[in-house]
């Protein structure tokens, strides 16, 4: 405990969040205060200013709580910066949200540790990222490069990017700095369907080394009899920097290294394709064990890549094994190219990488200012509540100050901060763009003209929509698409650029249609049943001030800051909760409190207040349902079993399928959805039985999956 002169005075001003901005968040804080150098601060403070000393007291975090004469807890782990004074040390303490912003400061989100989920963007991992078992989706749009024949539903994913969840980042965040978090905006879709891209293109394969290109293997030879296994032919003299083997792929050098083996074989059953890596160790080959590769049908046309870290002079061998007892041999017409290459590493997804250009404490900020929150932290435990305006401006936590009420100072209209028009604004890569803009007005011509209240770091997608899958999407641009003069027979009529630093937030909608997802780079295509498409959804900031910030647009068009004097104790102090409303009755309104300033114990303190035009406590929140024509009519739990659900729903439209086409869907995550049950018909009642799912909170939705449309969202706790 340190040492204070008798009659010290520290005076405390307490803020969470200034109403009066967007633009930053508070913490709370002492005046400048003395300590004496006395025995016992010299040993705290590590000795500092004498000569010879190493302190490292004014370089480092120093935890201080700061109690009161009676013992009351004003400050529990706050952040002491202290400084020299001459004849004593001077201090100042922080707390409330300084120790999470200090933590951050100058780390990116490359500082998350996202090694783990790097990968190569191939059609494997594309088509992995719709099952939903990655934090990250390659959500199918225009990203201004090449997308292939949409019209047909062929998707190339040579010119896609992946993005990440943010509710992943946001709680990868939480991990790595260590806190915990609530907040009812994080339980909605808003929040857990939104997405940040990869922030610059990545073309597949265009600057990988290609090793070694075998263009048909001679495989029409009919044997008389079955092979139980066939090392395939890898000599070519099309192109060849690998060492000479007629059975193996021996690499001159490390790396990377990609297989692609595709085409048709013929044989009197199927075989089963499977790879070795031939170690090099001291001079002497160690054959590995046999890897799976895939299933090869006969008469099919097939598609298969490896991709191995491999050393100098090891080696792959590639076979084909029997599925049958009796063996394989091939019929004539069987057909198969095969190429190797050395990877460049440009096809790889590296998020740390990527992600460096982003800040973890603009991240927060984005997101923050996104749903228009307020962080909250408690005192003694590293937990931070995050609410909504609505729910901080309009909640149903008030206390009576109207016993504490002295006098009313001043009482000011205008307020600084804002101007009759305030921006929330993007960044665009036409500089003169603003189509995803958006201001609120307040009526006080006394304000300026105009202010940018919020300007993201995120880039809005183009103006114009394209036709792409059929649909009219966006276009979120990561390449300069520019047109070739006189292209020459075969060559591509457009040339791609790849940009960089371009974040975009999108949200992904799931579609239960087939589709052909090719790569040009890699000369092969997969199908798949499944797929995710980009939703700009509630994402203009139009839609953005509408939600989140009408209760502060309330307030600002009769903007009144009173400044009064309160009588407050060290209790409440101590207590104090800046996410209640308080309500005095000599000023017949309820306020926020904005600030305390310089409570001294004993004294009378000057609190400023914002009036709340308050309206009564928050109805439960009502999840804006996403666009499309099926409605719930309602969802009800049977009084004598609550696993017995009656549900109503219509939609205005007729399905592919009638009626059948309707699925009633359940999901913890808005990720993963399943059909609980279908419906007899459109515009009807029907029965749920929810009694095989475990306690918890569930969201429900009625789904067309032959129309890909959904309805809004019902969430219940069972």
């Amino acid at each position: 405990m340190a040492d204070v002169d008798a009659g010290t005075v520290i005076a405390q001003t307490k803020q969470v969040n200034d109403l009066n901005s967007l633009d930053n968040r508070q913490a709370g804080y002492t005046n400048k205060f003395s300590l004496p150098k006395t025995a016992n601060n010299l040993r705290i403070m590590q000795f500092l200013t004498l000569v010879g000393n190493n302190s490292a007291v004014p370089y480092q975090k120093n935890d201080c709580s700061l109690y009161s004469a009676s013992g009351e807890c004003f400050v529990y782990n706050g952040w002491a910066v202290i400084t020299d004074g001459g004849d004593s040390y001077e201090a100042v303490v922080y707390d409330g949200i300084i120790e999470l912003y200090k933590a951050i400061e100058n780390q990116t989100l490359a500082d998350l540790r996202l090694d783990f989920y790097n990968h190569d963007k191939n059609m494997q991992n594309v088509t992995y990222s719709w099952t939903g078992a990655a934090p990250y989706l390659y959500i199918l749009a225009d990203y201004n490069g090449n997308t292939g024949n949409t019209a047909a539903n062929v998707v190339d994913i040579d010119y896609l990017v992946p993005a990440i969840r943010v509710e992943f980042l946001w709680q990868a965040i939480a991990s790595r700095y260590q806190f915990d978090y609530g907040g009812s905006v994080f339980n909605t879709p808003h929040f857990k369907n939104l997405y940040l891209t990869y922030p610059k293109g990545v073309v597949n394969g265009e600057n990988d080394r290609l090793m070694l290109h075998v263009n048909g293997y001679n495989l029409s030879n009919p044997s008389l009899f079955y092979w139980p296994q066939v090392n395939l032919n890898w000599s070519s003299t099309l192109v060849n920097e690998l060492v000479e083997n007629a059975t193996t792929m021996q690499v001159p050098e490390n790396g990377n290294y990609k297989v692609r083996l595709y085409g048709t074989l013929l044989t009197t059953s199927p075989v089963v394709l499977k790879y070795r890596v031939n170690a090099m160790q001291n001079g002497v080959v160690a054959p590995g064990n046999y890897v799976t590769v895939g299933t090869i049908n006969s008469g099919e046309t097939f598609s298969h890549e490896i991709v191995k870290p491999l050393n100098a002079f090891d080696s792959i061998t590639l076979t084909l094994f029997k599925t049958t007892n009796n063996g394989f041999r091939f019929v004539n017409g069987s057909f198969v190219e095969g190429k190797m290459f050395k990877l460049s590493g440009d096809s790889t997804i590296d998020f740390s990488q990527a992600l460096s250009g982003f800040t973890i404490k603009d991240f927060l900020t984005e997101v923050v200012q996104r749903f228009g929150l307020t962080m909250y932290k408690e005192k003694y435990s590293n937990f931070y509540t995050f609410l909504t305006l609505q729910e901080q401006l309009q909640g149903n936590h008030i206390e009576n100050w109207s016993g504490k009420f002295i006098k009313k100072i001043s009482e000011k209209y205008l307020n600084g901060s804002y101007a009759q028009r305030n921006w929330f604004r993007y960044q665009y890569n036409d500089k003169e763009a603003s189509h995803n803009d958006y201001s609120f007005n307040v009526s006080n011509v006394n304000l300026p003209d105009n202010r940018d209240a919020i300007k993201s770091k995120i880039y809005s997608p183009e103006r114009d929509f394209v036709n792409y899958l059929g649909r009219s999407t966006n276009v979120y641009k990561l390449w300069d698409k520019e047109l070739v003069e006189n292209p020459a027979p075969g060559e591509e009529p457009y040339t791609y650029k790849p940009l960089d630093k371009r974040f975009y937030f999108l949200k992904a909608i799931k579609r239960l249609s087939p589709i052909t997802v090719r790569s040009v780079a890699e000369n092969s295509t997969i199908s798949s049943s499944a797929y995710y498409t980009e939703s700009f959804y509630k994402l203009p900031f139009s839609d953005v001030v509408q939600d989140f910030y009408d209760p502060l647009k309330q307030i600002l068009d009769k903007a009144c800051i009173i400044t009064a004097e309160i009588w407050l104790t060290d209790v409440d102090i101590t207590a104090i909760d800046f996410k209640k409303l308080y309500y005095i009755e000599q000023l017949a309104s309820y306020f926020t409190l904005n600030k305390i300033e310089n409570y001294i114990p004993g004294k009378v303190t000057k609190c400023e207040l914002v009036r709340v035009q308050y309206t009564g406590a928050t109805p439960p929140e009502t999840i804006t349902p996403v666009p499309n024509a099926i409605t719930f009519k309602y969802i009800m739990q049977n009084p004598g079993n609550a696993r017995m659900l009656s549900i109503k729903f219509a939609a205005n439209f007729n399905p592919v399928t009638p009626y059948n086409d309707f699925q009633f869907q359940y999901s913890t995550n808005f990720i993963t959805w399943t059909t609980l049950t279908t419906p007899a018909g459109n515009n009807t009642i029907f029965i749920a039985n929810a009694a095989a799912l475990p306690a918890g909170t569930y969201h429900f939705r009625m789904y067309a999956p032959q129309d890909a449309l959904e309805s809004d969202y019902y969430t219940l706790t069972l």
